[in-house]
């Protein structure tokens, strides 16, 4: 994959650490973005190499938010268990509710 690093300009990393020995290959790089943090990116060696490093920070805050609310909402409810109920159709003796 490195080799591909040379011509990049733009660089969005998921799983590879982005340091020193990355960014000494990616020579017309100029900017690396990352989702909602930076902990696979070295941001000194980034500055190091005149090269900005953004991310999008909280731009998924609302989503996670109402998530943990739907679920919430669902254990309070015992949702998981009357679905497997109704798709299962359990004995009614086992029904506890």
């Amino acid at each position: 994959m490195l080799h591909h690093i040379e011509d990049c300009q733009v660089l969005i990393p998921e799983h590879i650490k982005v340091d020193c020995s990355l960014l000494s290959i990616a020579k017309k790089l100029k900017l690396v973005q990352t989702g909602a943090g930076f902990d696979n990116v070295d941001i000194d060696a980034c500055t190091q190499y005149g090269i900005w490093a953004a991310n999008a920070a909280g731009v998924n805050a609302q989503a996670v938010a109402e998530h943990v609310m739907a679920l919430i909402l669902s254990y309070y409810k015992n949702i998981p268990f009357l679905d497997s109920f109704m798709k299962n159709r359990i004995d009614e003796n086992e029904l506890q509710i």
